[in-house]
């Protein structure tokens, strides 16, 4: 729980009333214990844990398209099925739109796993409700597991999870938590230590934007290993000119490329922050929908900022989403987020990939302290 999230009106009454049935009780003078409490419950709402994130950036090493020399071909990231066109896996939570409702508590972590206990449902099954994610590509493992490379999770102690080709898989082995986000304000953290890289452009980490009846769209972010040794990239939708152009090299189409080093075998500490937009220049069809389903007209500028190791990286306003899956479904403005090794059915199964302190924060007010996976 964040520090300084006040106490909603309803708890608040309530310790008025508790207050005054004590105080008829004990022969006190009600209104004296009254103002008390009203006073207690003021100091709470207003007491904060002040944290300061690391200095801000620009997007650094970024290009056009996906990496240098990448063959465009589907990345398919997405639980689309092959990438010979086939029909599109969307599944149950995949079916539309969320209502997101008000708001009635303060914004706050809304998920989150450290991977000591196993978080995650049977496989080809909903996940329970909670800090628990959904797989569907066989159970993951963890640093527990006897074959494992890594014997401990990040800071040297306890669990992390395992993602990688043990399973065997002709796709990839992921897990996910559906509909987890939005175009909505958000942030997320989570560490990961690569032991086996993947083949270059493969994913690694994805937020995956779903569209009606198709998940065939540009992710919000991906994390894709470069094709130099040492070299991973964050490819990220931030051209207007493609908000209305259909994805034709999958989910990395039109997307701009920032890279950064990583030292294999080590713990990267990734912090994300967005807001889901086509950008104020954005002139295409009408975007109520989307104003009713979010909250805001993405006819508006989102942003991107992307820390690694405590740097920032990416400090992007405008356009953060494109607005079309492959077959011309429009985005629903819902997110689900996904970790784990995606290969792709035109590639053999390669990559070992751990994943630790996994947390998300849906709402403003959050800061880098309070997703900082380091900790």
């Amino acid at each position: 729980m964040r520090f300084g999230s006040p106490i909603p009106g309803s708890q608040s009454q309530w310790l008025l009333a508790c207050s005054v049935l004590l105080a008829a009780a004990c022969g006190s003078d009600p209104d004296s214990l009254m103002d008390a409490g009203a006073a207690d419950a003021m100091a709470d709402s207003t007491m904060a844990l002040d944290s300061e994130a690391p200095d801000r950036g620009g997007l650094a090493d970024a290009s056009r398209d996906g990496e240098p020399g990448d063959s465009g071909s589907d990345d398919g990231a997405t639980d689309a099925g092959p990438a010979d066109g086939g029909p599109a896996d969307v599944g149950p939570a995949d079916s539309g739109p969320v209502d997101m409702g008000p708001r009635e508590e303060p914004p706050e972590i809304t998920f989150y796993t450290n991977f000591e206990t196993d978080q995650w449902g049977p496989d080809g099954e909903r996940e329970p409700p909670g800090n628990f994610w959904e797989v569907d590509h066989g159970l993951p493992r963890t640093t527990d597991h006897p074959e494992s490379p890594l014997r401990v999770g990040r800071g040297g102690s306890g669990r992390a999870l395992w993602l990688g080709s043990y399973n065997n898989d002709s796709t990839r082995n992921e897990v996910g938590k559906d509909n987890a986000l939005s175009f909505e304000e958000h942030w997320m953290g989570v560490s990961v230590n690569i032991q086996v890289p993947l083949d270059r452009s493969r994913i690694i980490i994805q937020n995956r934007l779903l569209a009606d009846g198709s998940s065939r769209t540009v992710n919000a972010i991906s994390l894709r290993q470069g094709s130099e040794p040492g070299r991973l990239y964050f490819s990220l939708p931030t051209d207007v000119d493609s908000v209305d152009t259909r994805p034709t090299n999958g989910a990395g189409s039109n997307t701009e490329s920032v890279f950064f080093d990583y030292t294999e075998g080590e713990w990267i500490d990734i912090v994300l922050h967005y807001r889901g937009a086509f950008g104020a220049d954005y002139d295409g069809p009408d975007t109520s929908r989307f104003e009713r389903t979010v909250g805001f007209d993405p006819r508006s500028d989102g942003f991107i900022e992307i820390w690694v190791n405590g740097e920032q990286i990416v400090d992007h306003v405008g356009t953060t989403a494109y607005r079309y899956a492959r077959e011309g479904e429009e985005v629903t403005g819902i997110i689900t987020p996904k970790i784990g090794p995606y290969w792709s059915s035109g590639n053999d199964p390669l990559g070992d990939v751990f994943y630790d302190n996994y947390r998300l924060w849906v709402g403003p007010g959050g800061s880098y302290a309070d997703l900082d996976p380091s900790r």
